[in-house]
């Protein structure tokens, strides 16, 4: 059966296909946007916090160095136990945050691999007969 005549519900539902269509390439490029944004994001997080934990250990392996100078004065009598007590804080907390700023690297080196799709497997196992 044709219909001369359908009071303009073909071209009301052109434009909705159009008005469907519209939103569905606002949505997926906004998505794009944002996913670009968030591997950005990710690869400066990862620069800074490289830098930052290349600093942190540097600064670890001289409060160590402090630490054993300290130790060694100790024993020659040159200082008190408290300088050995003051030096050993000070390169605990120095590698304190070396740690804490490795875990933020690994933690933003997860999300960027989400941010640019990736997923995660265990390596397979061979089985040893």
């Amino acid at each position: 059966m044709l219909t001369l005549f359908d009071g303009g519900r073909r071209h009301a539902k052109v434009m909705q296909a159009r008005a469907d269509w519209d939103a569905a390439t606002a949505d997926y490029r906004g998505r794009v946007l944002s996913a670009v944004q968030d591997v950005e994001d990710g690869l400066s997080r990862l620069h800074h916090l490289g830098d930052e934990a290349q600093s942190e250990t540097h600064a670890a392996e001289q409060a160590g160095n402090v630490e054993a100078l300290a130790m060694r004065r100790y024993e020659r009598g040159a200082v008190s136990y408290l300088d050995v007590v003051n030096a050993q804080t000070t390169a605990l907390r120095t590698r304190q945050k070396a740690i804490e700023v490795d875990t933020q690297r690994l933690t933003a080196a997860v999300r960027l691999l989400r941010a640019v799709g990736g997923g995660w497997q265990d390596a397979p196992t061979t089985k040893r007969g």
